[in-house]
């Protein structure tokens, strides 16, 4: 698929890395409400990487913590798309939540 860049990233003490995932045994998760949504964690230093789930609006997604992304610029994290969901309010649809929703 043109167009897909790959990246690899840890948490912060390196226990886990993810490309093709390293460290699966040094994962702790964590699952809340209605236990659809995996919260994986670093047991060692506490950072969360990454979480996947399923959702019945947005089917199966996987969500990354950019932060946990190696040799990224600058500039390549400033063009990351964002997409602020209100989920306080139950509002999914990120095309009426306003940015500035998202530093409440």
């Amino acid at each position: 698929m043109a167009g897909l860049a790959s990246y690899q990233g840890s948490c912060h003490c390196g226990a886990v890395a993810f490309r093709l995932l390293r460290g699966a045994a040094a994962l702790a998760e964590y699952r809340c409400n209605t236990r659809t949504e995996q919260h994986f964690f670093c047991a060692t230093c506490g950072v969360r990487p990454f979480g996947k789930g399923s959702s019945p609006r947005w089917g199966a997604y996987v969500a990354v913590s950019v932060h946990c992304l190696d040799g990224l610029t600058g500039e390549q994290l400033a063009a990351v798309p964002v997409a602020y969901l209100d989920g306080r309010n139950d509002n999914w649809d990120p095309a009426s939540v306003p940015p500035s929703a998202g530093s409440r």
